[in-house]
């Protein structure tokens, strides 16, 4: 439960910075955190239900243990939030670069006068 709470604490705060980032350097700053809260969910919801499933397999075909579910459970939470944090910090990385048009359109200063 406790890993939830921050898993969503994370969510809330990677969101805001991604819009924040994305803003200053003028990137659509709505699109890439809605992005980013699609990324964190979407990899999270994903990435449980996979594991899920090998987990059912394996219970089902290869006789693991009926418990297998509740002695994983905080081993599963930390690989998801982790491989979802992963996801956004790379979105983070990419809005926080500097397009390239802003210095393509400066004037480039006069030539120096001797």
């Amino acid at each position: 439960m406790i890993l939830l709470v921050l898993a969503l604490a994370f969510l809330a705060i990677s969101t805001f910075f991604v819009y924040k980032t994305a803003k200053e350097n003028g990137y659509n700053a709505i699109l890439w955190a809605i992005v980013s809260f699609s990324t964190f969910v979407g990899v999270y919801l994903v990435l449980s239900i996979t594991i899920v499933v090998v987990i059912a397999v394996g219970m089902s075909f290869f006789g693991w243990s009926n418990n297998t579910f509740a002695s994983s459970e905080i081993l599963i939470d930390l690989v998801v939030m982790l491989a979802s944090g992963a996801s956004v910090m790379l979105i983070l990385r990419h809005v926080a670069k500097i397009k390239d048009e802003e210095y393509l359109t400066e004037e480039l200063p006069p030539p120096p006068t001797f």
